[in-house]
């Protein structure tokens, strides 16, 4: 919504996502993050089409993770995790799931083409505020990297960072 010549207010809803698995098949990682706000746009120039803006609202993320571990026995035992100890030779299974709110806040830039039609491309930077967190990620089982890339994974996507294209018609 155009304000006047040099500001603009535009609804945000925006969805994303990490997914990965084991090539296996018997674990699976994904996590994925809303963000709904607002979003006020300086444009410098009405020439041009560059902007910078500022902008907040909700968001929300979640991650499950599903694991299926073999305990080694014999001499390959010490390659075994915690959880495996006196279960060598069978198949342990995990799972866990987290959930996060906040408040979202960020600053964005880039350059906005219109002719009936608005083209966004631009990025946005911002940080977010816990509202509240059931956080999982330490109930993983700690064997080939696992742990590590549920806690990578679950510090990005309770962020609003990201890059914007956007498609949109003016009214």
């Amino acid at each position: 919504y155009a304000l006047n010549s040099d500001m603009q207010i535009h609804a945000l809803y925006s969805s994303g996502g990490i997914s990965r698995s084991s090539g296996s098949g018997t674990t699976s990682l994904d996590s994925s993050s809303t963000t709904i706000g607002a979003t006020l746009r300086y444009f410098p120039s009405e020439n041009y089409g560059w902007y910078v803006g500022g902008g907040g609202g909700m968001l929300s993320a979640s991650q499950s993770l599903k694991q299926s571990v073999y305990c080694w026995s014999s001499s390959f035992s010490s390659l075994n995790p915690d959880e495996c100890s006196g279960k060598e030779g069978t198949t342990i299974s995990a799972s866990t799931d987290s959930t996060y709110s906040g408040l979202a806040l960020w600053g964005d830039f880039g350059w906005q083409g219109y002719d009936g039609y608005y083209f966004t491309i631009g990025a946005k930077v911002g940080t977010s505020m816990k509202l509240s967190e059931d956080d999982k990620t330490d109930e993983a089982i700690d064997v080939y990297d696992h742990k590590s890339f549920a806690k990578s994974d679950w510090d990005k996507i309770k962020s609003p960072t990201g890059l914007i294209m956007s498609f949109g018609w003016h009214f």
